[in-house]
């Protein structure tokens, strides 16, 4: 059997990947956005241009991208992740808490969301909360490497 060929779309989407690895956003977003309109209905593609668009400095728009994303996949714990980490570097601290709240209910071994919640709690004076976000957070990153 013949390998299979990737589609465009596929194309597309990996090469913003690996544009998003090497910081070329501007780039990363044309092809992300380019396999979001090869293929709607990819909740992968909406959050991975959510990303692009955090990192370039709008946030709405990857909050948007997000949103979408979960409308697409509503058991997703990578995008409410990355809303916490938007609405944290927005200091919408409650917002923030949600989301990770979320991420980590979706999936209880995600140490990313731990830490982010960690970093939300630390922030508005919930110290012990916080460590012990980071020591799962720590606990979790020692298992899964």
């Amino acid at each position: 059997m013949p390998p299979e060929i990737p589609t465009p779309a596929q194309e597309y989407y990996q090469l913003a990947l690996e544009l998003y690895r090497a910081k070329d956003y501007k780039v990363a977003k044309h092809c992300g956005e380019k396999a979001i309109a090869l293929m709607p209905k990819n909740p992968q593609a909406y959050n991975n241009l959510g990303t692009i668009l955090n990192e370039m400095g709008d946030h709405t728009g990857a909050i948007v991208c997000y949103k979408k994303a979960l409308e697409l996949k509503l058991e997703y714990p990578i995008p409410h992740n990355n809303l916490g980490a938007t609405y944290y570097e927005l200091d919408s601290h409650i917002t923030a808490i949600k989301h990770y709240l979320r991420a980590i209910e979706l999936n209880p071994e995600y140490a990313l969301a731990y830490d982010g919640l960690g970093k939300v709690y630390d922030d508005i004076g919930m110290h012990d909360e916080a460590e012990e976000c980071f020591k799962i957070a720590r606990e979790l990153s020692e298992t899964t490497t």
